[in-house]
């Protein structure tokens, strides 16, 4: 499974050449809230921005998460425009471009469906899977998952804390792709085995997690059972108080800057660019690519 951390990145200008959009700085980017949400297009996800200056095009996937649906033949229309590029959500843009161990997994699940796990069954894994088989240049969006450890571990969280955010994250996706359906469903506990385990083996500066250490953490912090709590899956909800909210909007701001200038390096290369990310990402980086290539057309 890859990780889908996200990672800590400062600020930071990008251009695309004389003749492209102007340089915009990253922290145009906004964290996300309810009003920043609200200016995202009153639209369902998923839908389509397209974006157009000088000669680059950026089609824009607001998805929604899921396995199929509205939000593959979103997809499926965006591939129809040719693009050249495609950037998702899911892996750090530092493994560079189309990463064999990515291609290789996407490969191994159209061989065997077996093969695709929860990444690989959404969003993601169905654009890498037309990426593939067009053979498009891929790209990953995240950061490295050593720079969010190290950053929030300065800025004061502990280590954790964060564990337990980063649990917290993948319930819906592992709700969403089939892994259990609820809280009550005797899958849980194996979903909770599986993830404290790899957030463990993925965080950089050494760590003891476990299913039982994120059982006790959650009741801490909700004063409530996770095997009870209605509310699971709608914690890390921007509207919410507390110390896990709290480190979830850190963690997203810092994402969606980094997220944004992938978009612009990659853009400047590839001057017709897919981008396929949770609708969340576009309403915070809105401001941004506006201010880099004019307001955008949305559709269906």
């Amino acid at each position: 499974m890859i990780s889908r951390r996200a990672l800590l990145a400062a600020p930071a200008c990008v251009a695309l050449g004389a003749a492209g959009p102007p340089r915009v700085d990253s922290a145009l980017v906004d964290p996300y809230t309810d009003a920043v949400a609200r200016r995202a297009p009153r639209r369902q996800l998923p839908y389509i921005a397209l974006y157009e200056r000088s000669g680059y095009r950026l089609t824009y996937v607001a998805a929604r998460h899921d396995t199929g649906g509205a939000t593959f033949r979103a997809i499926d229309v965006a591939f129809r425009r040719t693009p050249n590029a495609l950037i998702v959500e899911g892996f750090p843009s530092a493994w560079g471009e189309s990463p064999e161990r990515v291609a290789t997994l996407v490969r191994n699940a159209a061989g065997d469906p077996k093969e695709a796990g929860i990444y690989l069954r959404g969003e993601p894994g169905h654009a890498l899977a037309r990426a593939v088989a067009e053979d498009l240049p891929f790209w990953g969006g995240e950061p490295e998952s050593a720079e969010i450890d190290r950053a929030l571990a300065a800025r004061g969280y502990a280590a954790g804390d964060v564990a337990g955010v980063m649990m917290l994250q993948w319930l819906p996706q592992g709700r969403i792709a089939g892994a259990y359906a609820d809280n009550k469903d005797a899958r849980f506990r194996g979903f909770l085995d599986a993830t404290a385990a790899r957030i463990a083996a993925d965080y950089s500066m050494g760590l003891v997690f476990s299913r039982e250490i994120y059982e006790r953490w959650h009741e801490r912090q909700f004063g409530v059972s996770v095997y009870e709590d209605g509310d699971y899956a709608e914690r890390l909800d921007p509207a919410r108080q507390g110390l896990a909210a709290e480190i979830s909007r850190a963690m997203t701001l810092v994402r969606d800057r980094h997220i944004f200038t992938t978009i612009m390096r990659v853009l400047a290369r590839r001057e017709h660019t897919l981008v396929v990310y949770g609708g969340a990402h576009l309403a915070t980086q809105a401001r941004a690519l506006a201010a880099a290539l004019g307001p955008p057309r949305i559709v269906s």
